[in-house]
């Protein structure tokens, strides 16, 4: 193991993510777009360092913690990340199954939006 590699078994994906630096902090990716970047009150999950957002965070606690039953996935590939904390999701009960997959819907941004305006949170 690298000091630029602190875990062993890296795929060659995650690999090349470290050796680039894809979504390090201060690097390429590795901050908050404005419009998303989050706003006082809000939680924040510790950053998770595989495929599921939460393999290795309190996400779920968080999630319990405070009533939320269903979640939004939002990342920059849909067939890692998203896919895999969708898929945890579900494993945890965190929303329910409608449909034979893992997810309720696949909306474009425009669609989320207007299903979140006016939605009572």
């Amino acid at each position: 193991m690298s000091p630029a590699r602190p875990w062993n078994f890296l795929t060659a994906d995650q690999a090349g993510g470290s050796d680039n630096r894809v979504f390090e902090d201060g690097a390429w990716g590795g901050g908050w777009h404005p419009d998303l970047a989050p706003q006082e009150n809000d939680v924040v999950v510790r950053e998770h360092w595989g495929q599921s957002g939460f393999a290795h965070t309190d996400l779920d606690l968080q999630l319990k913690k405070h009533g939320i039953t269903h979640v939004v996935t939002v990342g920059m590939l849909a067939n890692t990340c998203i896919e895999s904390t969708s898929r945890h999701a579900m494993e945890l009960g965190s929303h329910d199954l409608n449909g034979t997959s893992y997810a309720h819907a696949i909306l474009s941004s425009d669609e989320i939006v207007t299903a979140f305006k006016g939605a009572h949170v």
